[in-house]
């Protein structure tokens, strides 16, 4: 069972200290500096198919988490950022005779920060990621 007061707290003195009135405000201005990743679904991947078929195509996302903390006010949020997006597709219904099997075509891809701010966010975040790795590994 999780502990939602605790959270709902740790939520509110992070909004009071940024001055913001709601989680909505703070993603507009997080959107603002960090930008916004996309990635068009690669439709010719998936050419091979056929048409006359009935398959869906799955999108799975690699997220770059950062802590951002202030230990002195006793303040931490995650970031979570795409990192990497890869495609996949799933038969609507039992697989065609002779096509692929479902979600052998994965095409996927890097997703670039659109911005500086991300960039040296994802830097942070990779950073944090490798100092949890050696630290698990005694090191």
């Amino acid at each position: 069972m999780k502990a939602e007061a605790p959270t709902r707290k740790m939520a509110e003195r992070f909004l009071a200290a940024l001055g913001a009135k709601g989680l909505p405000e703070v993603m507009q201005a997080l959107t603002r500096i960090i930008g916004l990743p996309q990635k068009t679904i690669p439709f010719e991947a998936f050419a091979g198919l056929g048409e006359e078929v009935s398959y869906s195509i799955r999108m799975d996302s690699d997220l770059a988490a950062v802590e951002l903390a202030a230990p002195s006010r006793n303040l931490s949020v995650f970031l979570f950022l795409p990192a990497l997006v890869v495609f996949a597709h799933d038969w609507a219904g039992e697989p065609p005779e002779g096509r692929p099997a479902a979600g052998s075509i994965r095409p996927g891809f890097i997703i670039p920060p659109p911005t500086q701010a991300a960039q040296a966010i994802r830097r942070l975040a990779l950073a944090q990621r490798l100092q949890e790795v050696q630290a698990g590994l005694g090191g």
